[in-house]
Order: structure tokens, then C-alpha cells, then sequence
């Protein structure tokens, strides 16, 4: 066609948008998250998450919020690469079972006291988050709370199950606040 020129600014504009197409996606950079726990203790800690998983064990069943990190390859001794990076656990809750059966389709007191003869006895729910660069790890004692898991604990099954917490509270950033959601998610032992 004539009379069709390209300005030099068009052309290194064109240029420029190529090259950035053609580049690999930032390995560090996170993807969006998928999912996201309920209540007002959102509005100080991340309760976003990518995958729920619950964890039996002989103790306690624990249920995960995990939010992936992006792995970052590094070069170590031999010159062999190391993925780094470890998934954000942004919220767990733990059901001691001290004997109990495991909370499957039943709902179970999160405040039940381990030893009903002293008040100040450790509670069968506890919460906690384990963060990348975030000090805050163990959450406040919970003034309410319950937990329903629907379904088999065998290992690759999926289970649903609801949760609802309530802190008390006190002087900690997530006292006196709550947290809750519904969730699938895969048994991994």
C-alpha cells in the first residue's frame, strides 16, 4: 500500500510489545487465589487460599487453608538447581482427638476442654497460620466455635465440610474477631 509509512515511535512500540510477549511469565509472581475464608478477621490477616486439605493423624485432624508460593530456582553447591519456597498455610484448624472419634459427619465443639475439671485446660480446637515472613503464627483462645467435616478420611479422598470460630477477647490482632467458611477439600495422610 502507498502512502503507508510507520513512525519510528510506532515501530519501537510495535517492537517492544513482541519482545514483551515473548517473554516467560515472572516465575515469582503468585497466581490469583481461588478461594476465600469468611469473617472479620479477613479484614487484618490474608484468608485467601488456593487448596483445602485435611490431614488426619492419631492425635488430631487438622484442616489446612494453603495459598501457593511461587517457587524460586536457585543454584546450589554442584551446580545443581533448588526449588525454593514452601506453601503459605494462611489459616489452620486443628480437632485434638484425646480419644475422641474423628469429626466426621458430625459437627464437634471446637471449645470442648481437653480436661472438663479445669477451666483453664487447653481447648480441642486451636488455630494457627504459618506464613512466609509473618511472625504472627498461633491464633487466641476461641470463645466459639465448630467444625463439620462430610465425608471418609482415607487418603486422596475428598471431604466437605464448614467451620465457624470466634475468638475471644484481648490484645491480639485477631482477638474478639471471627472466621468461617465452607470448603472441599483432599485428605492427604
Amino acid at each position: 500500500m502507498e502512502g503507508l509509512q510507520v513512525t519510528a515511535g510506532a515501530r519501537a512500540l510495535l517492537v517492544a510489545w513482541a519482545l514483551a510477549a515473548c517473554q516467560p511469565d515472572d516465575p515469582t509472581k503468585r497466581p490469583p487465589p481461588n478461594f476465600r475464608l469468611e469473617g472479620s478477621l479477613g479484614t487484618v490477616l490474608d484468608l485467601t487460599y488456593d487448596a483445602a486439605v485435611v490431614e488426619p493423624s492419631p492425635e488430631a485432624v487438622a484442616v489446612r487453608f494453603v495459598r501457593a508460593l511461587a517457587k524460586q530456582t536457585l543454584p546450589v553447591d554442584g551446580g545443581m538447581d533448588a526449588q525454593l519456597g514452601a506453601d503459605d498455610v494462611n489459616f489452620q484448624l486443628t480437632y485434638a482427638l484425646l480419644g475422641a472419634e474423628y469429626p466426621v459427619n458430625a459437627r464437634v465443639e471446637l471449645t470442648e476442654l481437653v480436661n472438663p475439671d479445669d477451666a483453664m485446660s487447653a481447648q480441642r480446637g486451636q488455630t494457627s497460620r504459618n506464613v512466609l515472613n509473618d511472625p504472627r503464627k498461633k491464633l487466641p483462645r476461641l470463645a466459639r466455635g465448630s467444625l463439620t467435616l462430610r465425608g471418609t478420611l482415607t487418603d486422596g479422598a475428598t471431604v466437605q465440610g464448614e467451620f465457624n470460630v470466634t475468638y475471644e477477647n484481648g490484645t491480639d490482632v485477631a482477638s474478639g474477631r471471627t472466621v468461617f467458611g465452607q470448603f472441599n477439600a483432599r485428605v492427604r495422610q
